[in-house]
């Protein structure tokens, strides 16, 4: 299986400089086949900078959006799975299983014919879970860098009867809350055959930080989709994409999603 690595940057040379050096210490390079950037507005500062850390460049003078910004890392590889990073997400610090952990996201990718796993470090992913906590009581919270800010039990018992739909969609953050998220939420969520765990696109977000993707399913059907529903926006490339995406198609799909354990990365901007 041939492996990329994709990176979105935006004009911010002092947050790429220190994601690049984060990247190269951990020797998350040596994983992939193919390593590119794509620059929204690119300028010769970040370009040397990419060179530096010797990624292939592409990128645009102009701003052309996330989901132009996808387009262009998708279309223009030939890996049969992408890591897609954005330029603030870090490897957790520490972390000693990155290879390990990468190996067995991808083995349930091909066991479980994933089209798109996400390596959000489980015990830091830099969110507070706040909805989750609005619709459901966290019965044994993980060890984790987050308080848990528990609603009372009548009142996430309403929230879940008078917003079911809402509800739905944020079962899969037991897997960030809880210490046994699969027998707190079953219907959402599932072991993997690899010691990582498997839900769908009615009870997660899309997020374009730190998702290992299969590219030709970006291709055939998730910027397709974000074409065919983008309503009255003039131009859908130039859509924030998980605003885009993160609509009642996205649900209707119910893509298959893998979340790792213990994962890799946090969002952390500079």
């Amino acid at each position: 299986m041939r492996l990329g690595l994709g990176i979105l940057s935006w004009r911010d040379p002092k947050t790429l400089a220190m994601t690049l050096k984060n990247y190269a210490n951990n020797r998350l390079f040596d994983l992939f086949d193919e390593k590119r950037v794509f620059f929204q507005e690119i300028s010769r500062e970040t370009r040397e900078i990419a060179d530096y850390f010797g990624l292939e460049v592409d990128g645009s003078k102009a701003d052309l959006g996330s989901t132009g910004g996808v387009r262009d890392l998708v279309e223009g590889t030939s890996a049969d799975v992408m890591l897609l990073l954005e330029d603030d997400c870090l490897i957790v610090d520490g972390l000693t299983t990155l290879e390990d952990t990468m190996r067995r996201a991808i083995a349930d990718i091909e066991a479980h014919d994933l089209n798109i796993f996400r390596l959000h470090a489980r015990r830091n992913p830099s969110d507070t879970f706040d909805q989750y906590q609005q619709f459901f009581p966290v019965h044994e919270p993980l060890d984790s860098d987050r308080t848990i800010d528990q609603a009372s039990a009548l009142k996430t018992k309403l929230n879940r009867l008078l917003r079911a739909g809402e509800a739905n969609t944020f079962r899969a953050s037991a897997f960030h809350i809880e210490r046994d998220p699969v027998a707190r939420q079953p219907g959402a969520l599932r072991h993997s055959k690899n010691g990582n765990v498997l839900t769908d696109s009615r009870f997660i977000n899309w997020s374009n930080q730190s998702i290992l993707l299969r590219p030709d399913f970006m291709r055939g059907r998730m910027l397709p989709s974000i074409t065919a529903n983008a309503g009255d926006a003039p131009k859908s490339d130039m859509q924030d994409i998980e605003q885009a995406v993160n609509k009642q198609w996205w649900r209707d799909l119910r893509v298959s999603i893998g979340m790792s354990d213990p994962g890799i990365f946090i969002n952390k901007p500079a």
